[in-house]
């Protein structure tokens, strides 16, 4: 090597030391305080439509702090038993988490709404009042004087007919929960049920700090079930879930990662006998790993964990160039290192780039996880690559044997069966199409976000079972109200409600929750402060008949509650109220409980024709955004195949066949593979196959460059065995998606590397 090729190596490799330097800085101060994205949501396609999505980022911004803890028993005095334990593990000093409003209307709230009374009626009151003759107005105000109810609200003389009592039960009607001997109660599913909500001081939807919740609510499970019997807990909420999914990707973390490193270290330990190589590929994986990490926390702030569990599978590719390195190596003399490099350095040039390509197509599609993968995956390859590029000759300074392994595994690209053209091979060609084409027949496909939860099946259970018994609004389906003034906005809610109403009296919906059942239009308050004024001078004069008392009364004139009054009031009565965007225009969204699949054509139908009304299906949103891009994407992987089909027969003309046929057919023998265990195709399949296509033609484009040639069979056999454990690892994730992909490579990859060596040329010589 001449005195300025040294100079220039060793510059290169003193500049990418400085880099891995700044890299252990930024490792350093990331693990100090840790922060992964957990929300499956942010995976998404940001949408064109603003409002929508400020609407859905709204009502998941005020449900991101809240979790609740339920404990039930038969027995009441079991129950509370419990729920002191859980109460005393979970929260004895007030530190992070801090008990909820205890259910009641805010006593400010409640002073403005008598000052409303007459405003402020049920919408069947209203309808009452308008047809009432006054016989049976004095018939109803002479039964509330003999039968009083007490209501706290206000009394005979101010309110005779009692409206607005019954307004305020209406409104209470929507939640289940009652008070009991100081506890948060509601009965249901022959159980008696304590209800502890707690609100964290940070949302537990988009990040995870630590899984403290999930500690401390472990803890009571186990006190709970030592100390009290026949108890049962079931928890829910946003802090929850996210911890929850941290915790399995970091198991998940752990098992990919640490398996595809074990296998590494196995097949480098085997294949070329000594520890040296094993430190220096593990040492590149280390650098490709930390590099990826800190750029993707650098260009996106935050990494998600899903992006943190498919980057554990990059050990199973980045070792690739150590292996290539190494392979060269053996058997050479140490001096010659150097020039070995230099020439194995175009093929891997070459990898990287298909490889860097193939990643790069997961960043065209407009899904920020994605394309956190991609910038992950391609800078982590890139460093590794760099790191054998800039250090492994420095580094590995002594002479590298031939093992045993090794040359049985070289020499066996001899006996493996090779491509002829004879009619056993087109026996078994048909053989093979036969078996795959009823599973071609058979693929369908499906998109659903849930596949894209890990959270696990238990915590989404009691998810359900807490929304069920609680009667929660579900934020699956919703109406978005928009108007351009806020009494507009009002009455488009009111004229809404009425078309609901009739399905909550059938049993269609158990309910719903709108701004306007708190704060009706002006229009509808003074409409009824005038029903109600006439009406109450009927009630005192049917009271003055009766008692034979002059009732010298004048009626209020009420306070019409307006929606500033009533948010200042309300402490967060409501989970989203009115809002304004940008334009001017405001806003506000109708909740609904106890929606059923059955019910969504009738609701979808019921917002049908009023302006500003608009229904919303996130989860028929969401499969339609999955299913849009899987159509994009299969498109583009189309797109893929034709051009490097074009590529490879420019460069290498009639043999082009070769290189590619291997992964063509890998390709559809994992299709027929999902088809034949009717696993539904999604859009995580689809990159799979457009990974399998970026990864496979690499081997078939070495083995084509270099015919017959044994190491290089040996570098393509181990890097394809420690890639195929890498990614088929990733088929034990608890998140559907990155199963459906993990399997999708682990026999794409596995039908590539077997026929990859069928389709080689004749040795030359």
């Amino acid at each position: 090597m001449s005195p300025n090729a040294f100079r220039r190596r060793r510059a290169l490799a003193l500049v990418w030391l400085l880099v891995v330097a700044v890299l252990a800085f930024h490792q350093y101060h990331l693990w100090r305080a840790p922060e992964f994205v957990t929300d499956v949501t942010e995976l998404l396609p940001h949408q064109q439509d603003g409002v929508l999505e400020e609407a859905t980022a709204r009502l998941l911004s005020a449900s991101a702090t809240q979790w609740v803890v339920m404990v039930g028993s038969e027995d009441w005095n079991v129950t509370q038993q419990a729920a002191r334990t859980v109460l005393e593990t979970i929260d004895p000093q007030r530190r992070r988490l801090q008990a909820t409003a205890d259910g009641k209307v805010p006593e400010a709230l409640l002073e403005r709404i008598r000052a409303g009374r007459g405003a402020l009626i049920t919408r069947d009151s209203l309808d009452w009042l308008k047809g009432a003759s006054e016989s049976a107005i004095e018939q109803r105000a002479l039964q509330g004087l003999v039968q009083p109810v007490g209501d706290g609200v206000s009394s005979w003389r101010d309110d005779p007919l009692g409206l607005l009592g019954e307004w305020v039960r209406e409104r209470a009607q929507w939640s289940r929960l009652r008070p009991r001997d100081g506890w948060l109660w509601v009965e249901a599913e022959g159980a008696q049920w304590v209800v502890l909500p707690f609100a964290d001081s940070a949302s537990g939807l988009s990040s995870w700090r630590g899984g403290e919740n999930s500690r401390l609510l472990a803890r009571a499970r186990a006190l709970v079930a030592e100390r009290v019997g026949g108890a049962r807990i079931v928890a829910a909420g946003a802090s929850l879930q996210a911890e929850a999914a941290a915790r399995r990707a970091g198991f998940e973390i752990s098992v990919i990662g640490t398996g595809s490193l074990l296998a590494v270290v196995l097949l480098t330990l085997v294949t070329f006998g000594s520890l040296r190589p094993i430190l220096l590929v593990t040492l590149s994986l280390g650098v490709g790993c930390a590099a990826a990490l800190s750029v993707t926390d650098m260009i996106f702030g935050r990494v998600h964990l899903i992006t943190t569990v498919f980057g554990a599978t990059l050990i199973g590719v980045a070792e690739d160039y150590g292996i290539h390195y190494f392979a060269a190596r053996q058997g050479t003399p140490v001096d010659r290192r150097w020039d070995q490099l230099r020439q194995i350095s175009p093929g891997l040039w070459l990898a990287l780039a298909t490889s860097a390509i193939a990643y790069l197509a997961l960043g065209l599609a407009p899904f920020p996880g994605l394309r956190q993968i991609a910038v992950f995956s391609c800078v982590g390859l890139l460093a590794a690559f760099l790191t054998v590029l800039c250090w492994f000759p420095w580094l590995d300074r002594r002479a590298l044997r031939t093992t045993r392994f090794s040359e049985v595994f070289a020499r066996s690209l001899d006996r493996w069966p090779r491509w002829s053209g004879g009619w056993k091979w087109v026996a078994l060609a048909i053989v093979g199409t036969a078996l795959l084409l009823p599973g071609l027949l058979r693929l369908r496909s499906e998109d659903d976000l849930r596949q894209l939860q890990n959270a696990g099946p238990g915590l989404l259970a009691e998810q359900l079972e807490a929304g069920r018994i609680l009667g929660l609004a579900s934020p699956a389906q919703m109406y978005l109200v928009s108007a351009a003034d806020q009494e507009a906005l009002l009455q488009e809610e009111e004229a809404l409600t009425a078309r609901l109403a009739p399905l909550v009296r059938d049993g269609s919906i158990r309910g719903y929750q709108a701004v306007s059942d708190w704060v009706p239009s002006r229009a509808r308050q003074v409409e009824a402060a005038a029903l109600v004024a006439k009406a109450d001078r009927v009630a005192w004069h049917a009271m003055a008949v009766a008692t034979g008392e002059q009732i010298q009364l004048e009626p209020q004139v009420p306070q019409l509650l307006t929606y500033p009054e009533f948010e200042a009031a309300a402490g967060g009565q409501l989970p989203v109220g009115i809002w304004r965007d940008g334009s001017g225009a405001y806003h506000s969204l109708v909740m609904l409980g106890g929606v059923t699949r059955d019910s969504l054509t009738e609701l979808a139908r019921a917002g049908a024709g009023l302006t500003g009304v608009r229904w919303v299906d996130n989860t028929e949103r969401y499969s339609g955004v999955l299913s849009t891009y899987r159509a994009r994407l299969s498109g583009l992987l189309l797109v893929g195949v034709v051009g490097v089909v074009l590529l490879l027969h420019w460069r290498y003309g009639r043999r082009a066949w070769r290189a590619y046929l291997p992964t063509l057919l890998g390709g559809i023998v994992t299709l027929a593979f999902f088809g034949w265990l009717n696993i539904p195709v999604q859009i995580f399949v689809v990159l799979s196959l457009i990974l399998l296509l970026g990864m496979g033609i690499d081997y078939g484009i070495f083995m084509l460059e270099h015919p017959g040639e044994r190491s290089v069979w040996l570098a393509v056999a181990i890097a394809g065995i420690s890639t195929l454990l890498a990614f088929g690892l990733l088929s034990l994730s608890g998140t559907p998606a990155l199963r459906a992909f993990g399997l999708g490579i682990l026999v794409g990859e596995t039908a590539i590397w077997l026929l990859t060596p069928v389709f080689r040329l004749q040795a030359k010589g």
